[in-house]
């Protein structure tokens, strides 16, 4: 067993790292993180029970919920954690953080997500061991190897998520072609009958006589069946299918574009309908499988 003299100095026939890995296992125990790790369940627990979180007249530092997001993402929070250690400072609110707690926090997340808490909760103490002893300044050789390995876990982490960036892009790509154009989303709404186009329309209608203003009916429209229906009953009807006009013209200008608002809301463009006569036909239209084709542009 390696041994050291009353002034600690390495006992002889002992070499460096031996005197080292004695002295990190005298000084950090995988046991330390796991007792530090339930304290602060406990301590959470105690806070939470007597109404902490109602009762605090501390507020909450700025940037507080961003630092719970990043430290709940895997592998990500875990990165985070481990660089806060270092730093002993929270990289989203710039509070001092407690390095050990931290540290065991750091273990927890790590180990929970390997499914054995103690075995990896030990290995990480073992492997953290070095960083944390350039806390008391006794290790400082050991910070640069750790903050290099934080480092490396970022970089990792960033190209992860490219990659994942660059894969929902190529699938919004095929889902985009795949897609279900509706009438909203390429030439917009119709205009209502109150509308400045509805106007003009009724205008031009009444002017041609197919509105009259009866004394005991009131006012009335001549549908596209021939009959006399009252006008709070008529559709605003377009003269050539919103949807043949798309596919064979406007889609060539992309969705609602300028063009395509200016042909809809052109007074030009529509008359007057009983509201059944209307809704009936542009039924059977899209019974018929016609569909609105994709944009091309």
């Amino acid at each position: 067993m390696n041994t050291f003299d009353a002034d600690g100095r390495l006992a002889p026939g002992q070499n460096w790292f031996e005197q080292f890995e004695q002295k990190q296992q005298e000084r950090f125990r995988p046991d330390d993180f796991v007792d530090a790790y339930h304290k602060t369940q406990r301590d959470m627990a105690a806070n939470y029970s007597q109404g902490y979180r109602q009762s605090s007249s501390t507020p909450r530092p700025e940037g507080w919920w961003q630092s719970m997001v990043l430290n709940a993402v895997p592998v990500l929070g875990q990165g985070k954690m481990f660089i806060e250690t270092l730093i002993e400072k929270d990289l989203a609110t710039g509070q001092r953080v407690n390095p050990y707690e931290h540290a065991a926090w750091t273990i927890a997340g790590s180990a929970m997500g390997a499914g054995n808490f103690v075995r990896a909760g030990a290995y990480s103490a073992a492997g953290m061991s070095g960083s944390m002893a350039t806390m008391g300044g006794t290790m400082g050789l050991r910070a640069t190897p750790v903050a290099s390995a934080g480092a490396a876990n970022v970089a990792h982490n960033a190209a992860q998520y490219a990659k994942l960036k660059e894969y929902y892009r190529a699938l919004e790509a095929v889902t985009e072609s795949e897609k279900t154009w509706t009438r909203l989303e390429t030439v917009g709404a119709t205009p209502r009958k109150n509308s400045r186009t509805g106007r003009e329309v009724i205008e031009r209608l009444r002017d041609e006589g197919s509105i009259v203003n009866d004394p005991i009916k009131g006012t009335l429209f001549k549908a596209s069946d021939g009959e006399w229906h009252p006008l709070r009953y008529a559709d605003m009807s377009h003269k050539t299918d919103a949807v043949t006009w798309w596919n064979s013209t406007g889609r060539g200008f992309g969705a609602k574009a300028p063009e395509v608002r200016q042909w809809m809301l052109d007074p030009q463009n529509y008359t007057l309908d009983y509201y059944k006569i209307n809704r009936s036909a542009g039924a059977k239209l899209g019974n018929s499988g016609v569909r609105y084709l994709p944009p091309l542009k």
